[in-house]
């Protein structure tokens, strides 16, 4: 089953947390997907899906659930990285392809923020655990 997310619960964590413009997700409803837990976004003027495979047909998944503690995905991260002010971890074509690849990212950057944006200049290209130093899923 899909059911709707409050847009605030949802978008005001990830506006604060990397520092985008407050309009960035006006365009998107945010649904959960009961049966995995996962937060999906898709475009407000897509019809409501109903099941799993409707949603994956629309939108992205955005976050692994939807409590305080759901990690970003890497498509979130792909989609708002460009605009992202905070959070962010700028690496080398290299790297990216290496993280790209499963390998581990060594970072020499310090930040607070334990799931980053992963930036090639101002292209957004996944995210990274920090802690870790491995791709967010």
């Amino acid at each position: 089953m899909i059911r709707a997310l409050p847009f605030q619960a949802i978008a005001r964590p990830l506006i604060e947390r990397y520092g985008l413009p407050r309009s960035i997700f006006n365009d998107f409803n945010f649904w959960l997907a009961e049966a995995t837990g996962e937060v999906w976004m898709a475009p407000a003027l897509s019809s409501p899906p109903t099941d799993l495979e409707t949603v994956r047909g629309q939108g992205w998944r955005v976050l692994t659930d939807a409590s305080p503690s759901g990690r970003p995905t890497r498509d979130l991260l792909r989609i708002i990285g460009a605009d992202a002010t905070r959070g962010v971890v700028q690496v080398s074509e290299a790297d990216a392809a290496a993280l790209e690849r499963g390998e581990r990212l060594r970072l020499e950057s310090s930040t607070d923020e334990t799931m980053c944006v992963v930036r090639v200049g101002h292209r957004a290209v996944g995210g990274v655990d920090t802690t870790t130093g491995f791709a967010l899923p």
